[in-house]
């Protein structure tokens, strides 16, 4: 953690500034010590470099654990060279060069590392340990701060950043519209948030997926981790994924790893919260952004070579039947 950073963090009950207690520090960097809060008086350590703002039994374990196992497992690299980022966010390098970003619920640094080598100067956060390995995949960058923290409980002061990033973790927590509230505070006016959730799901497959993800997502993380394996191995019966696909969950990732994990991921969240475009439009509005712009994060969805799939694909689209499909808002903070 550099020293300057402590300047733009604040504490998450109060909002009073933090003293910075530095404990050990190597090559300009904090390695270990503490931020106390002006307001309350409570400390929250700075563990290998990064300062921990969470509550003690948050640390380890908390509602978001399955998916440290996920990123800390998952080799990001083979996706450096990827267009996917901005294939969904409908950016290009030049919109985010110079700009100060957060990127909220980062994960393992997936799409971290693609703001960071477009030459945004990033501070990405993660509720998880999973922040580890976002600075691990991402150390040939030099411009990123790091935090564990809590998208309900932020700990930067209000209207500080130019971009705010929150892909597909919104879904993944206690309230969706709530989320998208906080971050919007953290936007300043005039610039942008930008947010991937779940679209809307039909009635007959939310009731089976919620079916199927009751007894994984109640199991020990371990235990839950390998039963993981009985879908990803469901992938490899020719034609599952294609006849299965949107009535259960199989990733239909390339490698067994990625499927694995895609897998367990899906099945062991806590929390799985399906929003449609005009719900999510909405909270923008309410939170002072103007005229939010849906994305077309679903568009490789509708490839095919036979214009009747073409045309199929995209009327299941329109009714709610891709059980994996997303949807990607971007909108402007009223100045």
């Amino acid at each position: 953690m550099k020293e300057t950073f402590v300047d733009l963090l604040v504490c998450p009950e109060t909002k009073a500034p933090f003293k910075l207690e530095v404990k050990e520090s190597r090559g300009g960097e904090i390695v270990s010590g503490g931020l106390v809060s002006t307001g309350t008086g409570r400390r929250y350590p700075i563990i290998d470099g990064i300062p921990r703002i969470l509550n003690e039994d948050e640390l380890e374990m908390n509602y978001a654990s399955n998916f440290y196992y996920y990123w800390t497992r998952m080799d990001w690299r083979v996706y450096h060279e990827s267009t996917r980022f901005w294939e969904l966010t409908e950016w290009k390098p030049e919109d985010l060069r110079g700009k100060f970003i957060l990127d909220a619920g980062c994960g393992g640094g997936r799409w971290l590392y693609h703001m960071a080598r477009a030459g945004g100067r990033m501070v990405a956060l993660d509720y998880t340990r999973a922040i580890e390995k976002a600075r691990q995949e991402c150390k040939d960058f030099k411009d990123i701060d790091y935090v564990q923290g809590d998208i309900f409980k932020l700990p930067f002061k209000e209207s500080l950043f130019d971009i705010v990033h929150c892909h597909g973790v919104l879904m993944a927590t206690p309230s969706p519209e709530r989320g998208v509230k906080h971050l919007a505070r953290m936007v300043k006016p005039g610039g942008e948030l930008a947010v991937l959730l779940y679209h809307e799901l039909s009635r007959p497959q939310r009731i089976i997926n919620r079916m199927l993800r009751s007894i994984p997502k109640r199991l020990p993380r371990p235990m839950a981790f390998y039963l993981s394996l009985v879908p990803t191995a469901t992938e490899y019966v020719p034609g599952t994924v294609w006849l299965l696909g949107n009535i259960i969950h199989l990733s239909g990732q390339r490698t067994f790893t990625m499927k694995w994990l895609h897998n367990f991921d899906w099945y062991t969240c806590e929390y799985h919260h399906r929003t449609p475009y005009a719900e999510l439009k909405k909270w923008y509005e309410e939170v002072g952004f103007e005229a939010p712009r849906e994305l077309d994060t679903n568009e490789f969805r509708k490839r095919s070579r036979f214009a009747w799939m073409r045309n199929f694909r995209k009327s299941a689209l329109e009714n709610n039947l891709f059980l994996k499909a997303t949807i990607g808002v971007r909108g402007i903070k009223r100045k």
